[in-house]
């Protein structure tokens, strides 16, 4: 076996695989001797350790005093081994769809604080004329934020790019433990008014894409210790009110909470956690910004934090215990024990727009005046 990096390789000879099937050495991989170490926090700073060996960073050829780096970054990780432990995610690798902006973005960085690892899977790779960050921009926020970020050009629609996305991910971080299924195309038109190839965008960006970034991820999430997979989609309240408007969206956006729906039951047995989280009221995010209702309703919005936290709290629990659940954001963190949900608002003085599709039998626990 062989690690290989710019001017970097350490032969030896093969090692027995595992016969359990999980990642090996201290998490690493199927090529790595099976031992009595399971230490999740040990496993991750291992696996970090092997990635920054390497990486360019650890180069034999040019930095003669490279021993000397690696030491002085064993000695960083290392120190920070006991705070570590009381944060649920450190080491965790998350691939999350259309991560280079809102939501997506705001998930990754709650993670990036516990110093877990981030794929971000989106298609902006250079700056959009209107929309802010790509998946370079998003990448040094993460890293900024204490996390390590994998920025991938991915389209959901295309299966090859899923496919080659996922195996990449799990080989450069070593597995992978979360799924995000985030991206999201929309447009609120009636039948008359929807071109056919919106519909399929729709379609094949929403349902399509989060079923086969969902498909392609089970082998890895099944080696995970905690795997989770959390659709950004809404409770399944099949009501006319909430179609007739915008009956194409409303497919494609109800198809992945579809999708919740089976996969929660298909991979229950193998202790993967599929879950939906839903937003009671608008998210201050360009979609909301330049399709749905402009800059007054971005004022009468939540910021994209709330959800974050929602999901940052829905990945600490345990997957076979905590699955096939429909999650509304505030209700949940209330369960959850947070009572004061004025600092999500972007504007304290506008009273909240609530959001499409949450159910009337879902009360929140807060008033959505004006706080103030």
């Amino acid at each position: 076996m062989s690690i290989q990096g710019r001017g970097f390789t350490q032969h030896g000879p093969p090692q027995q695989t595992s016969p359990q099937g999980g990642r090996g050495l201290f998490g690493l991989g199927p090529d790595c001797a099976d031992t009595s170490v399971t230490d999740p926090i040990i496993m991750a700073i291992v696996r970090r350790m092997i990635a920054f060996i390497a990486s360019s960073v650890v180069d034999r050829e040019t930095d003669s005093d490279w021993p000397r780096t690696l030491l002085h970054w064993l000695t960083i990780n290392l120190s920070n081994m006991n705070v570590a432990r009381m944060k649920p995610l450190f080491g965790k690798t998350l691939f999350i769809t259309g991560a280079s902006r809102g939501i997506g973005l705001a998930i990754a960085l709650r993670a990036a604080a516990d110093g877990a690892n981030i794929v971000i899977a989106a298609k902006t790779d250079r700056p959009h004329p209107k929309l802010p960050g790509t998946i370079h921009t998003a990448a040094a926020a993460i890293a900024e934020a204490g996390g390590q970020a994998l920025p991938l050009v991915v389209d959901v629609r295309e299966e090859t790019s899923v496919r080659e996305a996922i195996d990449r991910a799990a080989a450069h971080f070593g597995g992978i433990d979360i799924v995000v299924n985030n991206a999201s195309a929309i447009q609120l038109t009636d039948s008359q008014t929807t071109d056919m190839r919106r519909f399929d965008l729709m379609m094949g960006v929403n349902t399509r894409g989060t079923f086969m970034v969902t498909k392609y991820a089970v082998p890895h999430l099944a080696r995970a210790e905690n795997p989770h997979v959390l659709m950004l989609s809404p409770p399944l309240d099949m009501k006319e009110h909430w179609f007739a408007p915008h009956t194409a969206y409303s497919i494609a956006k109800y198809g992945m909470s579809l999708c919740v729906l089976g996969l929660a039951g298909e991979l229950h047995p193998r202790g993967i956690a599929v879950n939906a989280l839903w937003p009671r009221t608008t998210i201050a995010t360009a979609a909301i910004e330049y399709v749905v209702g402009g800059e007054p309703m971005m004022r009468r919005s939540r910021k994209p934090e709330i959800l974050a936290d929602a999901a940052y709290r829905v990945f600490a629990k345990p997957a076979r215990a905590f699955s096939g659940r429909f999650l509304i954001d505030d209700t949940f963190l209330a369960a959850e024990g947070v009572t004061d949900f004025r600092p999500y608002r972007v504007d304290p003085n506008q009273a909240l727009q609530e959001d499409f599709f949450v159910p009337a039998d879902m009360p929140g626990p807060e008033d959505l005046g004006p706080s103030r």
